[in-house]
C-alpha cells in the first residue's frame, strides 16, 4: 500500500499551473503517485513520456465528479491528497503525513463556518480510514464550490475531525484553472441551497 496518492483536477492552464505543480511534485515526492484529471482542457493534457504522473480525462462536469474520478484511479493509499492545480509542493508531504492522527480530514487552510470547520478545498488530505466511512465527494454540486464543505460536514457527522495540518504545499493563484469557469455569485447560492437543503438546515442572516 502506497503512504499516499495525490489527484489534481483542472480544467485548461497546463503550462501556467499543472506543469510547475507536477515539476515541485517530482521533486519532494518523486516516487508518490500523482493522478492529474484533464477536465474537458483543450488542447488535452499531454501523456506523460515518464512516469512522472497519469493522465485521466474526462468531460468539464463538476470539479467533485473529476476529484472522484481522479481517486478511483489512484492506488489504495492510507492516504489521498486532493490538490488545486495553482498549488506548488515545497517540501516532503510524505513526512508530514506519519505525523497526524487517521481520525480527521486535514487541510492546509481551515476555516469556521456556523456549521463546524471545513479544510479549504486547495489541499485536502484524507485517510484512507475516513474515506471508506465518509465515501467520495457528492456529485451533486455543479461545477465547483461546496463540495468540500459539505464532505467535512459529513466526516464531522460521522465524529472524525477537521483539523489545519502543517502540509508544504503553497496556493499561488487562490482559484487556478479549476475555476476559471464558473459564475461564482450564481453557483454558491445554487450550491449553499443544495447543502442547506441535503441536510436540512436552516441559514439565519443574523448568524455568522
Amino acid at each position: 500500500m502506497e503512504l499516499f496518492s495525490a489527484v489534481c483536477a483542472s480544467h485548461n492552464q497546463w503550462d501556467l499551473y499543472n506543469v510547475p505543480l507536477i515539476e515541485s511534485f517530482r521533486k519532494w515526492e518523486p516516487s508518490a503517485p500523482l493522478v492529474m484529471v484533464d477536465s474537458g482542457s483543450y488542447p488535452h493534457y499531454p501523456d506523460p513520456t515518464d512516469k512522472s504522473y497519469t493522465i485521466v480525462r474526462t468531460d468539464n462536469e463538476s470539479h467533485c465528479k473529476a476529484i472522484n474520478l481522479g481517486l478511483l484511479h489512484a492506488p489504495v493509499s492510507e492516504w489521498y491528497l486532493t490538490l488545486d492545480n495553482d498549488t506548488l509542493i515545497t517540501g516532503k508531504i510524505g513526512d508530514e503525513l506519519k505525523k497526524l492522527e487517521k481520525g480527521a480530514v486535514y487541510g492546509a487552510e481551515v476555516r469556521h463556518w456556523r456549521f463546524g470547520n471545513y479544510a479549504v478545498g486547495w489541499c485536502f488530505a484524507i485517510p484512507r480510514r475516513v474515506m471508506l466511512t465518509v465515501g467520495l465527494y457528492d456529485e451533486n454540486y455543479i461545477k465547483i464550490l461546496y463540495e468540500e464543505t459539505d464532505y467535512c460536514y459529513r466526516a464531522l457527522q460521522h465524529g472524525f475531525g477537521v483539523c489545519k495540518a502543517p502540509l508544504p504545499v503553497t496556493h499561488i493563484n487562490g482559484g487556478g484553472g479549476s475555476r476559471q469557469y464558473i459564475d461564482s455569485n450564481e453557483l454558491t447560492w445554487i450550491n449553499l441551497s443544495y447543502f442547506l437543503q441535503k441536510y436540512r438546515l436552516r441559514w439565519e442572516l443574523n448568524v455568522k
